[in-house]
């Protein structure tokens, strides 16, 4: 596994100047149908689950659970991530290796729990919205246009605009394994998250106002193609929504840094509001590209399973295929984060321009990421070298007599005998001389076999010099050897 991602890394590397385009291709015919297909699921889910039940109160039912749910996730954003990672502690750790990577993979784990949930219940949010609003107009050109201008108005005056985005024109690399701020949850009045009055005030703003004129604002915008794109020919509709979307989001990624340009020129000349307004416009035909490819997808996907469902024990389970799936898929890429609405982006909170920037770049990111993580593990190998090379002991001026191979030559053995001096460091058996052990040096020696080697070294080379019948004692280790000849 390593060797591949090494190997693709690498390929990567070698076509850089190919990779907009091959990010291009891959956003706008890869990831984005694939994070339609999971909110398509999601919401087949729900109605599998709720809607289905209970047909009339479901809609409502759902609003008040979506808003309550995102709430939570706003609200405790420092809690839930603990106990999501308590619970994988208790429950799957132990059937883990004990290990340095099992902690990196519990995080992980529960980054990834968190975007799944979170993701389900703004969803819940979404489908409710879209659900209310369809019962209320149903789906007339008059209550669209009311809805799309009404909901963008307020996104304007909250300054929330930007929050319509979202693939091609705004995808979400998931960060680093051992990154602490997956959870953070900032809000439109970008009051400090804790758990106060002020915290909770501003996010029933950002997600009762400012999410539903969101969604609202989908609503509208789709509701409104429909009655205009050939209502009576459904492929015909399909194929121009598909058009116009990518040809608009094409359009937005080629001519987003002239609209960069303008932007800093606004601000260098202090016209702060006509900056705003340049900005939001330009965001706003970005939001109608987006919800119209958006549109032709959703159709397609729906053509799609109806022809071709996934029964599985006589049960229709072509949504929970699709919704496991697209989830999958989109973990592996590392591009989760591109599924919840988490957050509030703020208009004209961008310097520089970059408020006319899309977020597109996937192979690119992903690139310059593991080149970080490749300097980071870098720099920890070379701060654990170093610590090894500051605690290895410098050589006394006692060794600078001793060979290479641990031998003490004749000089220092006789400065040694004489001096005293105990080595700490025991040479081979058969470096030792008769004049060592005359001397009376004594070796260190702080297990068995070390003594036991030098004991035997002892009975060998001193049997011709001792006298028959006499015993000879010799000092090992602060232990007596005896030997008779």
């Amino acid at each position: 596994m390593a060797m591949a991602a090494q190997r693709i890394q690498e390929l990567l590397e070698t076509h850089r100047d190919r990779l907009p385009l091959v990010d291009l291709l891959l956003n706008f015919f890869v990831l984005t149908p694939l994070i339609v297909l999971h909110y398509h699921a999601t919401c087949q889910v729900l109605d599998y689950i709720l809607c289905s039940t209970f047909p009339r109160f479901g809609p409502c039912l759902l609003f008040v659970a979506g808003i309550a749910g995102v709430f939570a996730f706003a609200y405790y954003q420092k809690r839930i991530p603990i106990y999501i990672e308590k619970q994988l502690t208790i429950y799957v750790k132990p059937y883990m290796p004990d290990d340095a990577e099992t902690p990196r993979l519990l995080h992980m784990a529960a980054a990834r729990i968190y975007t799944l949930a979170l993701t389900f219940i703004t969803l819940a949010h979404m489908k409710a919205v879209t659900d209310l609003f369809l019962m209320e107009t149903e789906g007339s050109m008059g209550g669209s246009i009311r809805a799309a201008v009404t909901s963008i108005v307020i996104l304007w005056a909250m300054r929330g605009s930007r929050n319509i985005l979202s693939a091609p024109l705004s995808i979400g690399l998931d960060k680093d394994d051992n990154d602490a701020e997956y959870h953070v949850f900032p809000t439109a009045f970008q009051v400090e998250p804790s758990e106060s009055t002020e915290s909770a005030a501003d996010a029933i703003a950002t997600i009762g106002i400012a999410y539903s004129m969101n969604h609202l604002h989908w609503a509208g915008v789709t509701t409104l193609l429909d009655n205009i794109l050939f209502p009576n020919y459904f492929w015909l509709s399909v194929l121009s929504s598909l058009a116009i979307g990518y040809g608009l989001c094409f359009a937005v990624i080629l001519y987003q840094h002239e609209a960069r340009k303008i932007s800093i020129d606004l601000e260098k000349n202090e016209a702060r509001w006509l900056r705003l307004a340049f900005e939001d416009a330009f965001i706003f035909l970005s939001g109608f590209a987006v919800i119209t490819t958006w549109r032709g997808l959703w159709m397609t996907i729906d053509a799609m399973t109806f022809s071709f469902p996934v029964y599985m024990a006589g049960l229709d389970i072509t949504c929970f295929v699709g919704w496991s799936m697209s989830f999958g898929i989109l973990m592996v890429g590392r591009l989760t984060n591109s599924l919840p609405y988490k957050g509030y982006d703020r208009d004209g909170d961008q310097l520089d321009g970059l408020g006319c920037i899309c977020a597109t770049d996937w192979l690119i990111d992903i690139i310059k990421d593991l080149d970080k993580q490749a300097q980071k593990e870098e720099s920890t190998k070379a701060e654990v070298s170093t610590v090894k090379d500051s605690k290895t002991p410098a050589p006394s001026s006692a060794a600078a007599g001793v060979q290479q191979n641990g031998a003490p030559t004749k000089k220092t053995s006789e400065v040694d005998a004489a001096a005293g001096v105990r080595r700490r460091t025991r040479p081979d058996s058969a470096a030792l001389s008769s004049t060592d052990l005359d001397n009376g040096v004594k070796w260190r020696s702080s297990d068995t076999q070390n003594m036991t080697e030098v004991s035997n070294w002892v009975a060998t080379n001193r049997r011709s010099a001792a006298d028959p019948g006499v015993k000879q004692t010799k000092t090992v280790s602060s232990k007596t050897v005896t030997k008779t000849s």
